[in-house]
């Protein structure tokens, strides 16, 4: 907080407008209703289905009127115009699919590595540092090649298919035992995969969008990266839960099953990423 006091520059908003109080309270209103949702279904529900349903039902009406808002506001929360540019629109639904790959990843590989593995807690934390720093050094270096090269689609293309084939041959044949050496290999691939997406979707979206809708179109992809994480954590643990079943009550058929469902989410991923337009990232913000 001393650091932002100190040093943030105070500078005015770049337009003026009213707050749009009726699109926060509405978005509230349908996003609430639809992640609780989920807390309804599955092996673990919070009670029964039809409520569930129920709330789906009040998240779609207030989404409804949320949707009105948001077009008639002079300054709305969420422009929805900005759904009509190709390297937006696209960079939100990728946001909305690597959310719960990443979060899938960080929820059970865990517990693999203790369950599984048979590694103590402890020694499971220090096992993941590399896990991190992968993924902190791949992050700058993707920014570094991104900055020179100034294209983004095939680092990021690249790098989904890799994780996914990845994740699609742990879902086959993730083993009962596996060399440290192997284990911290394949850990910093892993981290080495999904690092540049951590920036690179925001830097992306903000493209094409004009100076004035910058901040709205990051958090806009962040809040799909979250609701995407959120349901997608429900189906992984839907499939967890299966895979156990199926193999009889052993963990690794349903940590299998979870890597096997964020295998398609990364083929899923790769679709979408296929649809973003092949340019050069812009060294001018237009206004």
């Amino acid at each position: 907080m001393g650091f932002v006091w100190r040093y943030l520059p105070l500078r005015a908003s770049p337009q003026d407008g009213s707050l749009d109080k009726r699109g926060i309270l509405l978005l509230i209103g349908w996003a609430i209703p639809f992640l609780l949702a989920f807390s309804f279904w599955g092996p673990e529900r919070l009670g029964a289905p039809v409520w569930g349903g129920v709330l789906l039902a009040v998240a779609l009406f207030f989404l409804f009127l949320w949707i009105r808002v948001e077009k008639d506001h002079p300054s709305p929360l969420f422009a929805l115009s900005l759904i009509e540019i190709p390297t937006f629109r696209y960079a939100a639904l990728a946001g909305f699919f690597f959310g719960p790959i990443f979060l899938g990843g960080v929820t059970f590989f865990p517990l693999y590595l203790q369950s599984v593995l048979g590694y103590p807690p402890a020694e499971s934390g220090l096992l993941l540092l590399a896990f991190t720093v992968g993924g902190v050094v791949s992050t700058g270096a993707a920014g570094a090649w991104v900055s020179r090269h100034g294209r983004y689609k095939p680092l990021l293309v690249g790098c989904a298919i890799g994780f996914a084939l990845l994740l699609g041959i742990a879902a086959v044949a993730l083993p009962v035992q596996m060399p440290l050496l192997l284990l911290l290999t394949l850990m910093v691939m892993g981290a080495g995969f999904l690092g540049p997406f951590q920036a690179l979707i925001s830097v992306v979206g903000q493209n094409d969008v004009p100076i004035a809708r910058v901040g709205s179109a990051t958090s806009a992809i962040q809040f799909m990266r979250q609701i995407g994480s959120t349901v997608g954590l429900a189906f992984l643990n839907i499939l967890y839960v299966a895979g156990q079943t199926w193999g009889q009550g052993r963990l690794l058929y349903g940590v299998r099953w979870v890597f096997g469902g964020m295998a398609g989410l990364g083929i899923l991923l790769v679709g979408v990423l296929l649809l973003l337009p092949d340019e050069r990232l812009r060294s001018e913000r237009s206004s």
